[in-house]
């Protein structure tokens, strides 16, 4: 696989505007990005795609502002991306975070402040590289945007040199706790919202990987109903462990399903109802609150609709509400080719679950 350099125009983020008028310009303009528009039907639900990047580009992971924009992450270079989905306009730059070579996983620790990872992970040659991740703070809030371009500030909240491959992140407001899955050490580190200290807080048989060239171990992360849940992408389950306000583990971790997929990340419905995107069979899987695992809900192993997705949230705009909208990130097949042979560009799609 050869390397595609892209580089790109810098374009400031409003803090406000949910129109995006600048586009994501890569100086490779003789691919022409192509946006599928109609709804791509597939295995289950329908998959409607809202933007697709050139080849050999991969999103990693992804978050929703209060006012529907949506920030992605991308693997393949250090970019944070903002667009606007019901446009469908190409991306904005948000922050490049060079010299690190990617940005992973994001979430939200309260309305408009976002916590990233940053490391010199390469898409390119699957190398992690241990010794270079850091966290840092992406700040939206009022006050704190740059009044002028109306870009967020970014702020470094610590180094993790000890880290080997951060990945998963997810939030415990009670704890003002910050999680964070190491899936090459397979370990979990609890991390304070505001000093930046932490600690090893899981690292068990669940969390470890099952043989020992497995690429991933402990992987996806989400909080939720005073519960740690993750996936394990090598060992193929999904597990949880009990924690209680101050974000102090609480009993023994337990598996919640195993449905032997190469699980990534994951979103958990209000009623417990997990989605997860199966990376390897470009899939959306889902799992009941019970733990039963309920087969692919989206995508099918040789079709292009959801080329090995990586990350899922569910949207918070009213239309999401009605519809059980979950917004999904893609890789494009860059890891897995459909059909042993065909990539396509990164994807941002959408799939009503309603």
């Amino acid at each position: 696989m050869s390397l595609l350099v892209v580089n790109v125009t810098n374009l400031s983020s409003s803090c406000t505007a949910l129109m995006m008028h600048a586009s994501y310009v890569s100086s490779m303009s003789v691919f022409l990005l192509f946006s599928f528009v109609a709804f791509a039907v597939s295995q289950g639900l329908p998959v409607r795609s809202i933007y697709q990047f050139p080849q050999y580009t991969f999103l990693e992971n992804l978050r929703m502002r209060q006012n529907g924009t949506i920030l992605l992450t991308r693997l393949d270079v250090p970019h944070l991306l903002s667009i606007d989905p019901t446009s469908g306009q190409g991306p904005q730059l948000v922050h490049d975070f060079s010299p690190y070579g990617a940005v992973g996983g994001i979430t939200e620790t309260e309305p408009e402040l976002f916590i990233a990872v940053t490391g010199n992970f390469s898409i390119f040659k699957l190398d992690p590289a241990p010794g270079t991740y850091s966290v840092y703070t992406v700040d939206y809030r009022v006050g704190s945007c740059n009044k002028k371009t109306g870009a967020p500030r970014i702020s470094k909240l610590t180094d993790v040199p000890e880290a080997a491959f951060l990945d998963g992140i997810t939030y415990q407001p009670s704890a003002q706790a910050v999680w964070l899955a190491d899936a090459e050490q397979g370990l979990i580190y609890k991390m304070n919202l505001h000093s930046g200290k932490y600690t090893v807080a899981i690292n068990n048989t669940l969390t470890q990987k099952c043989h020992p060239n497995d690429f991933e171990a402990v992987n996806g992360l989400k909080y939720f109903n005073s519960h740690l849940y993750w996936t394990n992408s090598g060992c193929g389950w999904y597990a949880k462990i009990a924690v209680d306000a101050r974000g102090n583990i609480v009993g023994e971790a337990s598996i919640v399903s195993n449905p032997t997929l190469s699980l990534d990340d994951f979103d958990i419905r209000f009623d417990g109802t997990s989605y997860h995107t199966a990376s390897y069979i470009n899939q959306i899987a889902k799992i009941s609150a019970g733990g039963i695992y309920e087969g692919s809900v989206a995508g099918s192993l040789n079709s292009s609709a959801v080329a090995q997705p990586t990350a899922l949230m569910f949207g918070r705009m009213p239309r999401d509400l009605e519809h059980g909208t979950m917004y999904v990130v893609t890789g494009g097949a860059l890891g897995a080719p459909i059909n042993g042979t065909t990539i396509v560009g990164a994807q941002l799609l959408s799939i009503d679950t309603m």
